[in-house]
């Protein structure tokens, strides 16, 4: 049988591509796979055999049963022929993904390998196995599990991702044994609660006694000392906050509420007002002093200058024997009480007081606006003394608001008299007397001084409520004398009063050859003037405002009348409750008495002194509300007495003026 020649040729190209023929290859150069034999590939310039599919024209394979020669078959279809290990299973080649099927899938020359699972023994069949105890295959064993990490493979309880309970275990394998769930407890070794924080332990119960869960005891042998203890100044942290002491606390005194603060245990530096105590004499000058509270001690004597002011921001007190002295229009301000203890005086001639709170006189304390305990508030006539040659004088009484007596005027002969001066009404001095012959001036205007009496003859009495008395007259060998006039009263209430009693007049002086020397009685002092203002008064004390009494005439030789009286003073209570449970005196004083020894000489008494005045109205002058338990004396001063001759009239009664 012939065959065609074509037939032949496409029979043997299929041998090739199917039987790959491995013939030596000829070493021969080329730039291009087609200038090499078939099945050789150009790889380095070099006709030579083929390494991978990838270098054979496509879409020829490089054979793995005739290796390195392209253009043989894929018998098992898996697009690999020269890196196939088996071309009778498509599964299997090189690249292939290694399964667990004891075939090499991947043709790497071993089995499995890539696909084996590592199993761990699990004796305690928690999930997790012995990290240590494990086999490789592509099942597990029994009692063999794929996880790993436990941490105590015969506790069931132990194995990672446990949640961890306080039970000395390490539940969930992190190498630590109850961390995070057990309880820090405190030692409290005084058993108040708290422990000490730098002694403590984790458990997971409270241990049986001595341990706390609460901490911050900054001393724990002190059951007194821990957070919840109120600080108290005893150079201890006693509420544990870091600070000894330092705490501040409402402190008090008599004058006031201030703060102070514990320094090492003891209260320091308080800041109440201060109190100071006058103990010895101190004497204020100036226009204003100023004090939170002010005690004038029981050995103290404070004198306020004249026309200054006093002024304390709580209270003023003066204490038993202690003194406080006014001068004129001195003025005291007080923003609570003012007291005087027992036996506290007051001295003062023209005075204002205020008073915030309220204004008390203790039992036997006194205030005086008198001579001779305190300041004159209105000279009395002066005496006058000459020799039996000089030339007759009569003084006239002080006006009312310490005006000066005026000069009695003078004549030669015996029976032409001296004449005597007007008492000054106000602060006006008294007038003076006139040559002779003239007629005995009157007294002043209303409230004055009394007038000066003749030779022999008593001075009159000065007048505020009421009338001064008039002097007596003198006689000698029939010849009189006329007494000095009293001082003119004020009639009716008025405003703020800021007068006081008029001073009484001098008695006159007699003139005669056979008279070594002759002196008239000096007149006395008017008493002076108190403004109070309070929100309240009591008296248990006493205030006097008592006129000074006339001087007596005295000596062996002395040829004179008495001196006239002073008058009551003024006190004005402005207040709105008003307890008088003492004495409230402002009476005028009692005329001087006449003494004479010499044949057919008379001398007249002294004219006593006018009452005082006493107003008592509330602060805003409505009515205040009264408690009237004691006395207000407002009388005249009786007269003096006269040697065989007159005696001194009696002073016309003051007056009280209480709303309503």
């Amino acid at each position: 049988m012939r065959h065609h020649p074509f037939s032949v040729s496409l029979a043997v190209a299929a041998l090739v591509l199917t039987a790959c023929p491995n013939r030596p290859p000829k070493v021969q150069a080329c730039t291009a796979t087609s200038e090499c034999d078939p099945g050789l590939v150009c790889l380095d310039e070099v006709c030579s055999f083929c390494r991978a599919d990838a270098d054979c024209p496509a879409p020829q394979r490089c054979g793995a049963v005739e290796a390195g020669h392209c253009g043989c078959a894929d018998a098992d279809g898996d697009r690999h022929s020269c890196d196939d290990c088996r071309n009778d299973d498509a599964a299997i080649f090189a690249g292939a993904a290694e399964v667990c099927d004891e075939k090499d899938n991947d043709c790497d020359g071993e089995v499995d390998k890539a696909a084996a699972v590592r199993f761990f023994a699990d004796q305690d069949h928690d999930g997790y196995g012995n990290g240590a105890l494990f086999v490789d295959g592509c099942s597990a064993p029994v009692g063999f599990v794929p996880m790993d990490g436990d941490c105590n493979d015969v506790d069931s309880t132990s194995s990672p991702g446990r949640v961890e309970v306080c039970d000395n275990r390490d539940n969930d394998c992190d190498g630590e044994s109850d961390e995070d769930v057990r309880t820090r407890y405190f030692r409290d070794a005084d058993g108040d609660g708290y422990g000490d924080p730098a002694n403590s332990l984790l458990a997971c119960q409270l241990p049986a006694s001595g341990f706390t869960l609460v901490t911050g005891d900054c001393d724990d042998s002190r059951a007194d000392v821990n957070p919840a203890a109120l600080e108290s100044c005893n150079a201890r942290d006693d509420d544990c906050d870091g600070t000894v002491d330092g705490q501040s606390r409402r402190c008090d005194n008599a004058c006031g509420s201030g703060s102070e603060t514990c320094n090492v245990g003891l209260w320091q530096s308080c800041t109440a007002p201060p109190i100071v105590t006058i103990s010895n004499l101190l004497s204020l000058t100036g226009s204003l002093a100023e004090y939170e509270c002010l005690v004038v001690g029981s050995a103290g004597r404070l004198s306020v200058a004249s026309g200054m002011t006093l002024r304390t921001r709580n209270w003023l007190r003066v204490e038993a024997t202690g003194t406080l002295e006014l001068s004129p229009d001195a003025v005291v301000q007080t923003g609570g009480d003012f007291t005087l203890a027992d036996q506290a005086r007051v001295l003062a001639n023209r005075a204002r007081i205020g008073v915030a709170g309220t204004a008390m006189i203790g039992q036997d304390a006194r205030i005086f606006l008198q001579t001779p305990q305190a300041p004159a508030y209105s000279g009395g006539g002066s005496a006058a003394c000459a020799s039996a040659t000089a030339a007759g004088v009569g003084g006239a009484g002080g006006g009312a608001n310490g005006g000066a007596g005026g000069q009695g005027g003078h004549c030669g002969p015996l029976l032409t008299q001296p004449r005597p001066g007007a008492g000054g009404p106000g602060a006006a001095n008294g007038a003076d007397g006139c040559s002779c012959p003239c007629s005995v001036p009157a007294a002043g205007g209303a409230p004055s001084g009394g007038g000066g009496g003749g030779s022999l003859a008593g001075g009159g009495g000065g007048a505020n409520g009421g009338r001064g008395g008039r002097g007596g007259a003198g006689l000698y060998a029939g010849a009189s004398t006329d007494g000095g006039a009293g001082g003119a009263a004020l009639v009716g209430p008025s405003s703020v009063p800021t007068e006081g009693g008029g001073g009484g007049g001098s008695a006159g002086k007699a003139d005669v050859s056979f008279a070594a020397e002759a002196c008239q009685g000096t007149g006395g002092a008017g008493a002076g003037v108190l403004v109070l203002q309070a929100a309240g008064f009591v008296n248990e004390g006493a205030v006097f405002a008592d006129g000074a009494p006339g001087e007596n005439a005295g000596g062996f030789y002395t040829n004179s009348g008495g001196g006239g009286a002073g008058a009551g003073g003024t006190v004005f209570f402005a207040v709105d409750r008003f307890d008088n449970r003492g004495a409230i005196s402002a009476v005028g004083g009692r005329g001087g008495g006449a003494w004479v020894n010499l044949v057919g000489a008379r001398a007249g008494g002294g004219g006593g002194g006018g009452g005082g005045r006493v107003y008592v109205t509330a602060q805003d002058g409505g009515t205040p509300t009264l408690t009237t338990r004691g006395n207000i004396f407002v009388g005249g001063g009786l007269g003096g007495v006269g040697f065989t001759s007159e005696s001194g009239e009696a002073g016309g009664d003051g007056w009280v003026f209480i709303r309503p």
